[in-house]
């Protein structure tokens, strides 16, 4: 699970916003993603002139991005094999998202998240509440040298269930328009969710409120030969298995 939402996620600079985490000439926009070399995997991402997200294609899925006002609709297209048919997600006047509502394909909804962001526009926290049951779980943000340090899963009763605890290589530097390393799912680009971290991961821990370690990942970045690509390693510690992860800059494009 861990993994999961590790590979799919989001952030980085937008374009109406007076604050950026790095110089906008310096971001690397994701073409592709790709897994394991497995041609089955591929990814691709497509973008608009203002570096929004608008088309995800998937090999199972393809999933439609629109923008209109403060509004961003994400729409699923095979529904016939997805729990989810879109997402509305609201916006604030600095285009970050403050809400999202997630529909069933009977466009009932399913839940709804509420996101709250600092003075610095890093998110500290994502407010879950779940439907019909009217859960709530709430994850709270930490940051530290402006990356995210420490990650609080919360339950309906605001009791501490599990830690994500980040460290980093502090000589790599991340300069990627995607916040490939979120503990979130959503995938945005232009810091929609607030700014990515400034360096590199090195590892991703889930720890119990006890202290046991509930999965560990671990990461390397080998020298690409190809220089529009970036080459991921993610080592999955407990179970003892690898994956390799290829993100693709240029995809036939400058």
């Amino acid at each position: 699970m861990l993994a999961l939402v590790c590979l799919m996620s989001l952030a980085c600079n937008i374009s109406n916003s007076k604050s950026f985490n790095k110089p906008k000439e310096n971001i690397r926009t994701i073409y592709q993603i790709s897994f394991n070399e497995d041609p089955n995997t591929i990814q691709t991402l497509e973008y608009n002139a203002s570096g929004d997200l608008i088309k995800q294609i998937m090999p199972n899925d393809t999933i439609y991005y629109n923008y209109k006002n403060k509004t961003i609709i994400k729409e699923y297209s095979n529904k016939k094999e997805n729990w989810l048919s879109k997402i509305v997600y609201q916006t604030n006047a600095s285009g970050r998202i403050i809400k999202s509502q997630l529909f069933d394909p009977s466009n009932v909804e399913i839940s709804n998240y509420q996101f709250d962001y600092n003075s610095n526009n890093y998110l500290t926290k994502a407010i879950h509440q779940v439907g019909k049951q009217n859960m709530t779980n709430n994850m709270e943000f930490n940051y530290k040298k402006e990356n995210l340090d420490k990650v609080y899963i919360k339950n309906s009763e605001n009791k501490i269930i599990s830690i994500y605890q980040y460290e980093y290589f502090y000589n790599k530097i991340n300069m990627y328009n995607i916040f490939i390393h979120s503990i979130l799912t959503d995938l945005f680009p232009n810091e929609r969710l607030g700014r990515s971290n400034n360096n590199m991961i090195k590892s991703l821990t889930q720890i119990s409120p006890n202290g046991d370690t509930l999965s560990k990942l671990e990461y390397s970045y080998p020298k690409a030969q190809d220089k529009n690509q970036l080459i991921q390693i993610e080592t999955d510690v407990l179970n003892q298995n690898t994956n390799k992860i290829i993100y693709h800059f240029s995809n036939g494009k400058k």
